[in-house]
């Protein structure tokens, strides 16, 4: 409760604000506590800016740059691109005018700058910017430095630019030189070629011309160029008036100019000679106005007392003039105006007879003069050295320019030479056009023969087309016909085919004991060759059904020694006499694999068979091995069998292929296994590494899912 009714208190106060000149030193530090406390209750960055500029506006020279940059740093957290620059010119004011040799922080300030996007508000602050820095490291480098820094800009004036604001920079940095270490009549010359530029900017920049007018209208009233002076001060009070007017509008009620108007007051007094009578009164009264709103102007007035003396050296009130002069003239902090206070006093003490005054004032002046004359000798020898430095340059330029006009002589010269080369080579290319023309056009007459002859191929081709289309199609429908009858004939056959194998079991069944044995032969060997049919029905089914819509894998976990087992057993008794068939299971557990086991077993029966019909002696064996680290598993199927002769490894697995004529079988066996192989992701291969008696053929197929 007690922080908001001081909150409220402060708030209050605040509105009670006086204006900034006529505000005690209690006064100041009072708002200044009352603006801490209601900044410490604001919410938004936007609610706080305007306090921070009050606060800037307030502080003192000590604490304004910390004040300056916490505005900043609220500032930049807003997209408020003009509050950004305003803040940063400001801040570069006070870094330069209270922290002398400080130009890292306006370096600082530049940086941040160039990182905003390209607009006329952020290239007129970087100016300003610059500016300040070439202000406040000229306050504080060695006369080398400054030296080497204002033979830089030299030298890059005249080597010329086109961009404005660089100019600017470059011109600030001639006339700071030559304002400290050479103000003779040349720095007056570029003074004006910089006001000149400063007003030709795309976009006028208030501080800017204000940091001009204000060293101008020292430099210009040192110089006694008092009309000039008059001028540059009447337009500094014109800009500042436009400064304070629009302050006012943005709601800056504590940014006090009263020291720029007072200054600008007394100067314009200093130079009371290109003034009319009004005028001086004028100015005069508006410093009295001043002295009586802000304690440390009057006090300023009161302690070297020029204002005064101006006024009345102005107004021709010479008896008190010369006891002003008397009383303020030795003064330490009037010592940069001695020169002319004494002129002051030597005029004032002839007009009212007072023969000790004017003497003294003579000898002081003759001093000065004489030393004004060694001064003189030095800042004419400086400007001439820097004109000759500058007329140096200008040669060199005028050199670079002569040669750069003699290379572009030269590549007209060249220009010409190749334009001739290029006329002869043009001539020749348009002989060369016309002799290919003629060709051309004999060319274009057999062309339009060969046309008409690839019009009559076209023609011939697009029927062509169109007999292959209907041939396509019958080849088609003739396809479908043959995939149709295979289907209807497998069926018709096979029902008969299964009929006869039951009638013939059930005939031996049903013989009596003795008849048997006789019979059972001829039902063995019936039994074999409906076995041979079946098989070669249901290969052809298998090559039908791959031809039209490939073969169909459904995988479940299945049991691979039972899968081995079950083909041995079935193929078994087709074996020879005298020849044995067996599954030789690997060590170890059984192993479990997703696969499809009825294709698996289908691949294995054709293997065995095949070894089968082809071992007249010794025996057939399956086995098996598993790669864990491929993730594969290969079937071997192992016969003592005539053998696969040499280069006919991949052919006897072609379709209706077989080695001998003479051999049962339709050639389809070995085929289906590795149509059946490739749809399960495997192989089928005739292990070519195998060398004892027999063959050796191998299924190799994914292990896991």
């Amino acid at each position: 409760m007690r922080r908001l009714i001081y909150f409220a208190v402060a708030v209050w106060a605040l509105t009670q604000a006086s204006p900034l000149q006529a505000m005690s030193k209690e006064r100041r530090v009072f708002l200044i506590d009352s603006l801490s406390t209601v900044l410490s209750h604001t919410q938004t960055t936007a609610d706080s800016i305007p306090i921070l500029y009050d606060l800037f506006d307030l502080s003192g020279p000590k604490e304004k740059t910390d004040v300056g940059y916490e505005l900043l740093r609220t500032a930049l957290r807003t997209s408020d691109r003009e509050t950004q620059y305003d803040v940063m010119r400001r801040l570069s004011s006070a870094i330069a005018t209270y922290q002398s040799g400080q130009s890292d922080k306006i370096q600082e300030l530049i940086s941040i700058a160039e990182k905003k996007p390209e607009s006329t508000d952020r290239d007129n602050t970087l100016t300003y910017l610059r500016v300040q820095k070439v202000m406040n490291e000229f306050t504080s480098d060695a006369d080398s430095t400054q030296q080497r820094k204002v033979h830089e800009a030299i030298r890059e004036r005249a080597n010329g630019t086109d961009d404005l604001y660089k100019k600017v920079v470059v011109l600030f940095t001639i006339c700071r030189y030559m304002v400290s270490n050479s103000p003779g009549d040349m720095v007056i010359d570029y003074l004006g070629q910089l006001f000149r530029q400063i007003r030709a900017l795309p976009e006028r920049s208030y501080a800017l011309e204000n940091t001009f007018l204000v060293q101008a209208s020292v430099i210009y009233t040192r110089a006694g160029l008092q009309e000039e002076a008059v001028k540059i001060c009447k337009e500094l009070l014109r800009v500042t008036q436009d400064l304070d007017r629009s302050n006012e509008k943005r709601g800056y009620k504590y940014r006090d100019y009263s020291r720029i108007y007072f200054n600008t007051y007394r100067r314009l007094l200093n130079n009371f000679e290109a003034l009319t009578r009004e005028e001086i009164e004028e100015y005069y009264q508006k410093i009295m106005e001043l002295c009586e709103t802000n304690p440390e102007i009057k006090e300023q007035v009161e302690h070297n007392g020029r204002a005064k003396i101006y006024y009345a050296m102005g107004t021709k009130q010479y008896a008190k003039a010369l006891a002003l002069l008397k009383q303020y003239i030795d003064l330490p902090n009037n010592e940069a105006s001695v020169a002319s206070l004494n002129r002051f006093m030597l005029k004032a003490a002839q007009e009212v007879g007072d023969k000790d005054a004017e003497l003294k004032a003579a000898k002081k002046l003759n001093e000065l003069l004489g030393s004004a004359i060694e001064q003189h000798r030095v800042e004419r020898k400086r400007e001439i050295e820097i004109f000759n430095e500058m007329l140096q340059l200008q040669n060199e330029r005028a050199l670079a320019a002569q040669e750069v006009a003699e290379m572009h002589t030269q590549h007209h010269k060249n220009v010409i030479l190749y334009s001739s080369i290029a006329i002869g080579v043009m001539a020749i290319v348009v002989i060369v056009i016309l002799l290919f023309y003629r060709r051309i056009r004999k060319m274009s007459v057999k062309l339009a023969k060969s046309n008409e002859t690839l019009r009559e191929e076209r023609d011939n081709l697009q029927q062509t087309q169109r007999d292959l289309i209907k041939a396509r199609d019958h080849a088609r429908k003739a396809d479908r016909h043959k995939t149709e009858f295979i289907n209807n004939m497998s069926h018709e056959v096979r029902v008969p085919l299964d009929t006869l194998i039951e009638c013939t079991h059930l005939i031996v069944d049903n013989v009596d004991e003795s008849k048997r044995k006789y019979l059972d032969r001829y039902g063995k060997i019936a039994d074999v060759c409906a076995n041979m049919i079946s098989t070669l029905i249901n290969d052809v089914l298998l090559l039908a059904e791959y031809d039209n819509s490939g073969i169909e894998i459904n995988k479940r976990p299945e049991s691979v020694n039972t899968i081995c087992e079950l083909a041995v057993m079935s193929m078994r008794k087709h074996c020879k006499d005298g020849v044995t068939m067996d599954f030789i299971q690997p060590e170890g557990d059984d192993v479990t694999m997703s696969t499809d086991a009825r294709r698996v077993e289908q691949v294995l029966v054709n293997l065995l068979s095949n070894a089968a019909k082809f071992t007249d002696k010794g025996k057939v064996e399956l086995t098996y091995s598993l790669l864990p680290e491929e993730g594969t598993i290969t079937f071997a199927v192992t016969d003592t069998g005539c053998g696969i002769p040499a280069g006919k490894e991949e052919i006897i697995f072609e379709r209706f292929e077989k080695l001998s004529s003479m051999s049962p079988g339709t050639g389809l066996g070995l085929n289906i296994c590795r149509i059946v192989a490739d749809a399960m992701g495997g192989t089928v291969k005739v292990d070519t590494s195998y060398e004892d008696e027999g063959a050796r053929f191998l299924f190799t197929l994914p292990f896991g899912d």
